[in-house]
């Protein structure tokens, strides 16, 4: 799994000892390291990584990260492997993906990883870009509504920030989300909850839809579509409230939450269950393929094309 050292004037020369295995010439690569130990001197936060040949710097400044374009410097080098990894990080990281510095003979190399892409050019530099890489929720304008079975889908609003709340604190509900709230907030108010889910879909991280019954309008439950992994590719999760739970809603929101997938454009859905949750893996293998079972979860797949 990528992760990144800080490079500070402490850590330079561990940082390089990491490096020698893979690097064509130790000096080079000290010389490239030194010149964004200039760039930290002057108040960015600099992490430095490397895979497949490829060196890869991390910047934090300003309250934004950005990933300078992979620099070769192993003699065997695999430049897709390297800007697969990127993005891999900033989806776990849950941080845009951004590249600077890049060539622009490179920008046809990363259209064909990644579909949805935006090549700025520097003002003094028409041969170097900032490039863009954005997910299927990036460019989402407006929160689509499906109908499903006995379900709707759509937006949640303020209107619902209670029953949201109820949803997100249920225990009952939750043994199998994956996730405790109380792990980052114990004492979330009501407004926290849809707060988050507001902030997930304006950073393109998630989009968060409500389940509600088609006749009576109340938020029932949650359907999420996140992990967006810039190729296409996303995961999802639904959860409902424990009175509307085995009457066959979830198995409709499913089908409505792939109708949402087509909608904006993902090529592929997939989820993972804990092997206990064992109606849930019923429910979800009535619609998707089941891949091999991993960590104690049981995988699924859809192509949406």
């Amino acid at each position: 799994m990528l992760s990144f050292k800080l490079l500070s004037e402490e850590s330079f020369d561990e940082i390089l000892d990491i490096l020698s295995p893979v690097t064509a010439d130790r000096e080079i690569t000290s010389d490239i390291l030194d010149s964004f130990l200039d760039i930290a001197a002057e108040g960015c936060e600099v992490g430095v990584s490397a895979i497949s040949g490829e060196l890869l710097v991390r910047i934090f400044d300003d309250g934004r990260y950005s990933f300078v374009y992979p620099i070769e410097i192993g003699e065997e080098t695999d430049t897709d492997s390297a800007l697969i990894a990127l993005s891999e990080y900033s989806v776990r990281e849950m941080i845009p993906f951004c590249l600077t510095d890049t060539p622009r003979e490179e920008i046809d190399r990363i259209r064909a990883l990644f579909p949805h892409t935006e090549a700025r050019a520097y003002d003094d530099d028409i041969d170097s870009f900032v490039v863009l890489i954005y997910s299927e929720c990036d460019l989402i304008d407006e929160v689509p509504t499906v109908m499903g079975d006995g379900i709707v889908l759509d937006s949640i609003t303020d209107l619902d920030t209670a029953r949201y709340a109820e949803l997100c604190r249920s225990e009952a509900v939750n043994r199998y989300w994956g996730y405790d709230f109380r792990e980052d907030n114990a004492d979330a108010t009501d407004d926290y909850f849809l707060s988050v889910a507001m902030s997930e879909l304006s950073r393109g991280v998630a989009l968060s839809l409500a389940i509600r019954e088609c006749d009576g309008g109340e938020l029932i439950g949650e359907a999420v579509i996140y992990g967006f992994d810039f190729r296409g590719g996303a995961s999802f999760a639904i959860r409902l409230l424990p009175d509307y739970q085995g009457r066959g809603l979830g198995s409709s929101a499913l089908s409505a939450l792939i109708g949402v997938a087509r909608e904006i454009g993902l090529m592929r859905l997939g989820t993972e269950i804990m092997l206990e949750n064992i109606p849930s893996i019923k429910m979800t293998e009535k619609q998707l393929e089941r891949l091999p079972d991993r960590d104690g979860k049981a995988r699924f797949s859809i192509s949406l094309r």
